[in-house]
């Protein structure tokens, strides 16, 4: 909005120190860059070739005798002719002035401008009256400045005079190449069209594409701009995001669940366990109440009882920062509590070789 201002201001300033000069750009109509160009239709061509010719300077026409064969009814007054009504051939083209080359120059500056600055003006004088998220914003002005972008460039074809009936072929041959080599960047564009009205990926999002997770940074024409956690930044089609799978952690809840997995010894007090991994949950202020957390015994190892607290928290807190904390206070409150945390073991048995073959019993060593 400032450069906007003061572009707004130099204008007009620019305009009041050139007041007196600004008429003289009348006389830039009288210019002419390209002549008319009209085509003669053949009717045209064969009325104007059947005319009589015109007497020249200084020469008389002979008068055509009349045919004394002709009947006496041929000689008698005939109605006036009605004049030709019918539609003249439109010109193909028409003068190209110097002061049409300006005129154009200054529309297409005006849109840049406007284009560059959209944003801030629709922030300045809408977003700021209405509840609208950052990701309906980006998208509310991306389409805006697409607008802008096509409504500039119709009104600069349309001081040089270019008209659709004299581009229908450029559109049928563009039509031809996007349908056979430039199909995917149409594909593209189509599909980020796609994602700014459906808002299934918005600016801001958490997301993940295969086994990298990132947050959405820009939505471009033709790719999508996606910052990872190491802060290296990925750039995606935007027709994988359409056709392929997406995992959005935030689209429509701002909440995410931890998983928090732990075994214990065979030994061990399961309602203590049990009772130990809720207080944990409840005690940490990151830990959402709802929904509530909870505490499930998944499976009997082989090795231990494993058991699986599961926690809800906000993703903009951080999934692996609530990690660290719930995995910190269970380790803490199970040594408190003399909960063993099991390990995997191994009972080996040895039997001496010479018992085996004198045939005594053998006593077994555990290790």
């Amino acid at each position: 909005m400032t450069r906007l201002v003061l572009r707004i201001a130099w204008i007009v300033g620019a305009l009041f120190i050139w007041a007196r000069a600004l008429p003289a750009i009348t006389l830039l109509r009288q210019v002419q860059i390209l002549p008319v160009v009209r085509f003669i239709e053949s009717e045209e061509l064969a009325s104007n070739e059947t005319q009589p010719p015109k007497a020249q300077p200084g020469q008389e026409v002979a008068a055509r005798p009349p045919d004394a064969s002709a009947p006496a009814a041929a000689t008698a007054p005939q109605p006036a002719a009605k004049p030709d009504t019918a539609p003249k051939p439109a010109d193909a083209s028409k003068p190209l002035f110097l002061y049409d080359i300006l005129m154009a120059i200054l529309v297409g500056i005006f849109a840049i401008l406007l284009v560059k600055d959209l944003p801030g003006l629709l922030e300045f004088l809408v977003f700021r009256r209405f509840d609208l998220d950052a990701g309906a914003r980006y998208a509310i002005s991306t389409i805006a400045r697409y607008a802008v972008t096509i409504l500039g460039a119709i009104a600069v074809s349309g001081i040089f005079g270019i008209s659709w009936s004299k581009v229908q072929w450029l559109a049928a041959a563009m039509t031809f190449g996007i349908g056979f080599g430039l199909q995917e960047i149409f594909a593209n564009f189509a599909s980020g069209l796609i994602l700014l009205l459906d808002r299934s990926l918005r600016v801001g999002d958490a997301v993940s594409v295969g086994e990298l997770s990132g947050r959405v940074a820009r939505i471009q024409m033709r790719a999508t701009t996606i910052t990872l956690w190491d802060r290296s930044e990925m750039i995606v089609p935007n027709k994988e995001f359409v056709t392929g799978k997406l995992v959005n952690w935030t689209l429509s809840y701002p909440e995410s669940r931890v998983d928090v997995k732990v075994g214990v010894a065979y030994d061990s007090d399961i309602d203590l366990v049990r009772r130990v991994l809720l207080e944990v949950a409840h005690a940490n202020p990151n830990v959402l109440k709802a929904p509530p957390p909870e505490v499930f015994l998944m499976e009997f190892a082989d090795s231990a009882v494993l058991f699986e607290l599961r926690a809800f928290g906000l993703y903009e807190y951080g999934r692996l920062v609530l990690l660290n904390e719930l995995h910190t206070a269970v380790f803490h409150e199970f040594r408190r509590n003399d909960i063993v945390i099991a390990f995997p073991q191994l009972d080996v048995r040895l039997q001496p070789e010479e018992n085996k073959a004198e045939g005594t019993p053998s006593q077994a060593k555990s290790v």
